[in-house]
């Protein structure tokens, strides 16, 4: 996305689609503004008819009438493509956003939402707000240009009777923002039912075999479809209010064609106006009352899309400026102050941890089996919960999207069944081609078939284990953010493809600061500094050869490995 653009701001998804938009608004105002002229020549028509003019006379108007009504229904039809292709854009922009951003809230926040109300958040307030858009943007050009432009044809006609004949029409439309308020209020009720009804369905899904092995199914259905019945009743409600308050707002709006018939009738018997004249002006007249009428339709679909928009924006952040390489434009270092973690319940796993990781840098973490790297680096990308601070220069890490900062690859490849390519991309643009040579991966897909779209199977199942690995490292380097957390990066490899890719990094990546989780220990002098976790959440930092004089944990595993 534009780094101009914010994806919590609704004109941003115009501002995204400047040139649809365009060719919107240059067909919509066309066709708006000279819709009253096919009533006009309708008239004039009939006029030709009832004087008795010659055959020619009634072929040329005929052609006239024919090619403004062929016109005018291009631009509609163009008009119409335009909107409904920026519809669909804006819903791909918002599904994508949407999606990204939900899986990349913390496991702990992610848990604690329901997989009904998630999957409504993404399927349903998505397109909601998005049809929202196309309607009130249609509805724009429908009716409230058509209504300035009926109303001036109107005058043209005759600005007394306009005026007159038009005072019911602005109480038609103060009803409908009286109502306003009232649809809201049921959209967001009917919205918060849908979301519990899919839950519900999610619930009755996973859980029959437990109800049956508890002689409680048939309540369980009773439940079910109580809550069936109930969504039914604010769903029709909802469509209500929507749809059947219209034909009310038309009769008040067409109460003014009284006055068109006392005034319009004595112009015709006085023969200020042609019977076309009159039969025109009344025909304006009904299709700019019942466009007034369906004004307050925009009002109801506004306000069904607002509340939808209410429930997705909170996922809809981007609060890191970005370069054109995709790096955040100030961060330099990730300062972590006082880190505490520990599972509910258990014990430190981290404990009052304190260091700074730098551009440039490549630190080294490691630890016995089973004391918290792989936990520590998740705390780090801000998927744990923990006590203390981690500071991107000067900004707490809690306020920001760590995704943008932070690359990280985890000790499970989790590798798609998609193309390996893919695999990488995730869906950005770029270039590949410095990712796969630095992760040494670019020899193998050139010996592949067809490097484009060969796939890496259900879980990468289609590839070895260290081809898995050097995937999933390539696409970390690919991400381009300011730092990267590599879990193990480095097990499934041998030791001179290991020793290739540390010096891609050194060499290749002086933007980025590098911490990686791994049980080689005979890397450990080429890391600038290294992390040892010990019992009891305790830590020591330092090189290489400082850890070996102050630790008797990184003596152990150095001489283990030695011994091996």
């Amino acid at each position: 996305m534009n780094k101009n653009v914010r994806p919590d701001k609704i004109k941003s998804y115009f501002y995204m689609e400047k040139k649809l938009i365009l060719a919107i608004v240059i067909t919509g105002t066309l066709c708006s503004l000279f819709m009253v002229s096919i009533n006009v020549e309708q008239g004039r028509l009939l006029d030709v008819l009832l004087e008795h003019r010659s055959l020619s006379a009634l072929i040329a108007q005929s052609f006239i009438f024919i090619a403004i009504v062929s016109a005018i229904q291009i631009l509609r039809l163009l008009k119409r493509y335009y909107t409904r292709r920026f519809a669909n854009r804006t819903t791909l922009h918002m599904r994508s956003i949407m999606f990204s951003q939900m899986i990349a809230e913390p496991l702990a926040e992610m848990e604690k939402n329901e997989s009904g109300d998630m999957i409504t958040k993404i399927l349903g307030d998505v397109d909601l707000c998005a049809e929202g858009m196309r309607k009130v943007m249609t509805e724009v050009f429908d009716t409230g240009m058509l209504i300035i432009s009926y109303f001036f044809g109107l005058l043209m006609y005759d600005v007394k009777c306009t005026l007159l004949a038009c005072l019911c029409i602005p109480v038609a439309s103060f009803l409908a923002t009286l109502m306003k308020g009232y649809v809201e209020k049921k959209t967001a009720i009917y919205r918060k039912a849908s979301s519990d009804m899919a839950n519900l369905t999610i619930e009755q899904c996973s859980n029959v075999l437990l109800f049956r092995a508890n002689s409680v199914e048939d309540k369980a259905k009773r439940r079910y479809y109580h809550s069936l019945e109930d969504l039914k009743k604010k769903a029709v409600l909802v469509a209500v209010l929507e749809n059947a308050l219209t034909p009310f707002y038309q009769i008040i709006s067409m109460i003014g064609i009284l006055v068109i018939l006392v005034m319009g009738g004595q112009y015709v018997i006085d023969g200020n106006w042609s019977l076309g004249d009159f039969t025109a002006y009344i025909s304006i007249y009904v299709l700019l009352a019942d466009k007034a009428s369906k004004a307050a339709k925009i009002f109801n679909i506004t306000q069904k899309a607002q509340v939808s928009w209410m429930r997705v924006k909170e996922y809809m952040k981007d609060n890191v400026m970005l370069h054109e390489n995709k790096q955040c434009a100030w961060v330099n270092e990730m300062r972590v102050e006082h880190l505490f973690f520990a599972y509910p319940n258990g014990d430190w796993i981290i404990k009052d941890m304190n260091f700074t990781l730098r551009k440039g840098e490549i630190a080294g973490l490691c630890s016995p089996i089973a004391y918290g790297k792989s936990t520590l680096l998740l705390a780090l990308l801000g998927q744990y919960p923990y006590e203390g601070n981690i500071y991107f220069d000067m900004q707490e890490g809690r306020s920001l999207k760590a995704d943008q900062l932070i690359g990280y690859m985890g000790h499970h490849p989790y590798l798609m069944s998609d193309s390996i390519l893919e695999n990488i991309k995730m869906g950005r643009d770029g270039d590949l081609r410095k990712a796969l040579e630095d992760a040494q991966f670019e020899e193998d897909l050139a010996n592949m078939a067809d490097r484009e779209k060969t796939e890496a199977g259900s879980g990468g199942s289609a590839l070895s284990n260290g081809q898995q690995q050097r995937l999933a490292l390539a696409r970390a380097l690919f991400s381009k953010t300011n730092f990267l957390l590599l879990d193990d990066p480095f097990a499934a490899l041998d030791e001179r493809t290991t020793l290739q890719i540390m010096h891609n990094l050194r060499e290749h990546y002086h933007d980025s600061g590098i911490l990686i989780s791994t049980h080689k220990m005979q890397l450990m002098p080429l890391f600038d500094w290294i992390i040892v976790l010990e019992e009891n959440g305790s830590y020591q930092i330092g090189t290489h050869e400082e850890l070996l004089k102050k630790s008797p944990t990184y003596r152990t595993l150095v001489m283990q490995e030695e011994k091996v």
